[in-house]
């Protein structure tokens, strides 16, 4: 049942690393230029951080195999949307789905996992997971190189196709329906600024440079600031008063999360600046006069 479970996490980490190597090829195939390429990347990403959390409740309250499996249809189909998409704009919106159904997905694994090991089990579990992590994360680009070379690029989101309907045949049958005692209350308004957030930061980033900044770029980003703001006192509010936001703010207390906040920050702050550079070289390698 283990490797079942854990292909929702291998699949959501994969696509994060996957489309990196393709950039190139897709820039000169649907003619993308720096803002798609950026969404691609930066667009996947944010929905998948904006579902995650409200995904994971529904999952404790609902059945986590419920929403592993229909996380993992909801993939494929937006996988085989993106391996189809006959544009640039269209491939962008399939990979914001795919992040959407990854977002779905992925909660469910480490909550299935501690719901069913116990002891030295989980402890083993949890190893095969986080060693899952580190392979798909080089994975994903070895394997997007070579698809992309033997294939062209839209092979690295066919590829899920075959995997994701195995995998939902394989979950319904031999994964147990597993979900928390109580209903946890969901956080909508917390969800809908992250949400709202997320994407106030990142339209302009992605379209400001290719669009020459205009005034609208400038001033999203304040909205973003004012936004963001909201979300954080709403969150400490809601905590006081008991109830469950959707970020507790109370977790930046334990050294442990703090640690991890900066280890995560500096690790994507790096990769984010590695695909801005990649795109960039991948524009400016499609747009040179070719001899």
């Amino acid at each position: 049942m283990l490797p079942i479970v854990l292909l929702g996490n291998v699949l959501a980490v994969l696509d994060f690393f996957v489309v990196n190597v393709a950039l190139a090829a897709i820039d000169r195939d649907l003619r993308a230029g720096p803002a798609a390429l950026e969404l691609l990347v930066a667009g996947y990403a944010a929905a998948y951080a904006a579902g995650l959390v409200t995904a994971g409740r529904l999952g404790d309250s609902w059945g986590r195999k419920r929403f592993l499996v229909g996380g993992m249809v909801a993939f494929t189909l937006a996988s085989a949307a993106c391996a189809a998409a006959p544009t640039a704009p269209l491939l962008v919106l399939a990979r914001i789905a795919q992040g959407l159904a990854a977002s779905v997905m992925a909660p469910q694994v480490l909550a299935t996992v501690h719901a069913l090991f116990t002891g030295a089990d989980r402890q083993r579990a949890l190893g095969v997971f986080g060693a899952g992590i580190g392979f798909s994360t080089v994975a994903g680009q070895v394997l997007g190189a070579a698809l992309v070379a033997g294939f062209g690029w839209r092979a690295i989101f066919l590829v899920n196709v075959p995997l994701g309907i195995a995998g939902v045949a394989a979950a319904l049958r031999w994964v147990p329906e597993v979900r928390s005692g109580a209903r946890a209350r969901l956080d909508v308004p917390g969800a809908v600024l992250l949400a709202v957030t997320l994407v106030a930061l990142l339209i302009p980033v992605a379209l400001g440079v290719e669009l020459g900044w205009p005034l609208w770029c400038r001033l999203v980003p304040v909205l973003a600031l004012g936004t963001g703001a909201v979300l954080a006192v709403m969150q400490v509010r809601r905590e006081r008063a008991g109830g469950l936001p959707l970020l507790p703010p109370s977790v930046l207390a334990l050294p442990a999360m703090r640690a991890g906040l900066a280890t995560a920050f500096v690790f994507f702050v790096a990769r984010a600046a590695g695909s801005c550079s990649r795109s960039a070289w991948c524009c400016s390698r499609a747009s040179a006069p070719t001899r």
